[in-house]
C-alpha cells in the first residue's frame, strides 16, 4: 500500500541497535510511518509535507535535521527530534563544541521545533540549554517481555557454566569505551574469586579487544563473540545478578544497556559519577558504584544505598510522561 506523503512519519538516519527499536515503538506509539536513511533529494519532500514528523534520532545526522526542522517551520509545521547524546555539546575545548552548542540553543527557540534529551533535566540541567524538554529513555520503560522469551538453551547454558557462581554479564560489542579493558583487567587479576563469580561476555569483539577478551583465564568468563539475537540477548539478563555499565568517561551517556537491566530487576553495576549513576540516585534506583578499580567484594555482596523503589509505578510515569510530552509537540 501506497503511503501519503502527508502521512505522520517516524525517521532515523539507520537501522542499528537501539534505533530499531526507536523506530519501532515511535511508529506505534503515535501512528508514524517509518521512514530510514540521511536526509536527502529521494526522502526530503515527504518529511517536509509529513502532518506530523519525529526523527527518532538526530545525532547520526545533525545537519538533516536542522534543515528539515527550519523548513517545517517556515512551512507552519511542527518538528521534534530525539537528542541521544546532548553532552557533545559541553565540556570539551573547541570551535564544533562551542558552534554545536550555540546552533542547538538558536533552534530551541525557533517555534514549532521540539529537541528532547533522553535524560531528565533535573538530573542533567545543562542539557536545558539545548533542548526543549528532558524526559526519560525509552528503553527505561518499553521492553515488552510477553513479546520476546529468552532462549532457553542459551540461559541453560550460563546456568551450568555458572554452577551456582553470580554471574556478571558485558552485553553488546565489547568496545574499550564500554570499559570492556576494565572489566577483563579485574577477571585477569590472581585475586579475582574465580570460584565465585563467572563473567559473561556476549557480543561482538572488535580486533583491537580480541586479545584482551583471549587472554582471560579458563573457567573464569564465557564469551560469545558475536552478534546476538533478540531472545539471546533476554537470555543473558534472565541468567545474570549483575549487568555492566560502567562505562568510560568519554562515552558518558544513557545506556539502554542501563535501562534493560533496571526493568528486568537486575542489578547494573555503574561508574560512580557517571550520567546513568546520577540517575539511578535520582530516582532512588539501586546499582553497584564502581570507582577506577573493580573491587570483587562489591560484585559478591552488593550493598545497594538505596531501597528499591516502585519500579512498575516509576516506569508507568515515565512511559506517559514521554508519550504526552512528545505528542503535544507533533
Amino acid at each position: 500500500m501506497k503511503v501519503s506523503e502527508h502521512a505522520g512519519r517516524v525517521h532515523v538516519a539507520y537501522r542499528l541497535g537501539h534505533r530499531d527499536d526507536y523506530l519501532r515503538l515511535f511508529s506505534g506509539l503515535f501512528g508514524l510511518q517509518p521512514s530510514v536513511g540521511m536526509v536527502g533529494r529521494r526522502n526530503l519532500r515527504p518529511l517536509l509535507r509529513a502532518e506530523a514528523l519525529l526523527f527518532g534520532t538526530i545525532d547520526d545526522d545533525y545537519a538533516g535535521f536542522i534543515v528539515v526542522a527550519l523548513l517545517r517551520a517556515a512551512l507552519g509545521r511542527r518538528t521534534a527530534g530525539v537528542f541521544l547524546r546532548p553532552q557533545t555539546c559541553f565540556g570539551r575545548k573547541g570551535l564544533i563544541y562551542g558552534a554545536k552548542r550555540r546552533i542547538f540553543a538558536a533552534l530551541k527557540r525557533v517555534p514549532g521545533v521540539s529537541v528532547f534529551t533522553i535524560v531528565p533535566f533535573s538530573v542533567a540541567p545543562d542539557f536545558a540549554a539545548v533542548a526543549r524538554d528532558g524526559l526519560v529513555d525509552p528503553q527505561m520503560w518499553d521492553l515488552d517481555t510477553a513479546r520476546i522469551a529468552p532462549d532457553p538453551d542459551l540461559t541453560r547454558r550460563i546456568t551450568d557454566e555458572a554452577a551456582g557462581r553470580r554471574v556478571i554479564a558485558f552485553i553488546g560489542s565489547a568496545h574499550r569505551s564500554k570499559g570492556i579493558d576494565m572489566l577483563c583487567d579485574a577477571i585477569s587479576h590472581p585475586d579475582w574469586p574465580r570460584d565465585r563469580i563467572l563473567a559473561v561476555i556476549g557480543g561482538r569483539i572488535p580486533d583491537n579487544q580480541a586479545p584482551v577478551v583471549g587472554a582471560l583465564p579458563p573457567g573464569a568468563a564465557m564469551v560469545l563473540p558475536r552478534f546476538l539475537a533478540e531472545a539471546e540477548l533476554m537470555a543473558l539478563y534472565a541468567a545474570a545478578d549483575l549487568v555492566w555499565a560502567c562505562y568510560r568517561p568519554e562515552y558518558d551517556q544513557a545506556s539502554g544497556i542501563f535501562g534493560r537491566a533496571v526493568q528486568l530487576s537486575r542489578l547494573p553495576v555503574v561508574r560512580a559519577g557517571s550520567l546513568v549513576a546520577r540517575f539511578a540516585r535520582h530516582f532512588g534506583l539501586q546499582t553497584v558504584e564502581l570507582s577506577d578499580e573493580l573491587p570483587a567484594a562489591a560484585l559478591l555482596d552488593p550493598d545497594p544505598s538505596a531501597e528499591a523503589p516502585n519500579l512498575a509505578a516509576l516506569r508507568d510515569l515515565w512511559r506517559r510522561d514521554f508519550i504526552d510530552r512528545v505528542r503535544a509537540a507533533l
